[in-house]
């Protein structure tokens, strides 16, 4: 049997503690489907329990960064509904998302 690698990129909508105030009063926003894909994160772990696959899992908040993009496209840092629109905080990817890549 090939070997697999599971990954699920919009597991969640978590948004790391230096980056809530940009988020602040958006809580029904990160809880629907543009904050995350919900299920995703569920449906990934079983596959990769079926699989005895590893699981490479995000759960930071793709309105926070997009981890279907690569880090030079514009679009990585998603556009967020805000009076004021901060300037995104260029940081690799593997910032954000290093305390999932542990589990």
């Amino acid at each position: 049997m090939d070997a697999f690698i599971i990954t699920c990129e919009h597991g969640g909508n978590r948004i790391p503690a230096s980056y809530r105030q940009l988020f602040r009063g958006q809580r029904a926003l990160l809880d629907s489907h543009r904050g995350y894909d919900p299920g995703a994160l569920v449906m990934a772990t079983t596959l990769a329990g079926t699989f005895r696959a590893p699981l490479v899992a995000s759960t930071t908040s793709r309105l926070l960064i997009d981890l279907n993009r690569s880090m030079g496209i514009r679009n990585s840092f998603p556009r967020r509904p805000a009076r004021r629109r901060p300037r995104p905080v260029y940081r690799s990817s593997t910032s954000i998302t290093a305390p999932i890549a542990g589990r």
